[in-house]
């Protein structure tokens, strides 16, 4: 069920089949024996949980660490951002040639 859940944050179009899809493996694990009911509702509600948590952790993470825009840096070099790593600007005469 996590990994339907976080799916389905990423493509909300494919949400109800991917927790269908959970919900019926889950579902399945009952008549197969394998477990009992009670094993798969916990099962169910702390795969919820898991990714609830991370999801919000990562949220958390995700606003501290926010990468600036491009268009918000400075050039690298000086001048106006056309200039090579030397400084040179583009057809200079300086510019070593290979």
């Amino acid at each position: 069920m996590a990994v339907a859940r976080a799916f389905s944050r990423e493509y909300p179009e494919h949400s109800t089949p991917a927790i269908a899809a959970a919900g019926l493996v889950a579902a399945a694990q009952v008549p197969r024996c394998a477990h009992y009911i009670s094993d798969v509702g916990a099962g169910l509600a702390l795969g919820i949980a898991t990714e609830a948590a991370s999801n919000a952790a990562w949220g958390a993470v995700e606003t501290k660490v926010r990468r600036p825009e491009r268009r918000d840096l400075e050039p690298a070099w000086p001048g106006d951002g056309q200039s090579d790593v030397l400084g040179l600007e583009p057809g200079s005469v300086h510019q070593m040639r290979c």
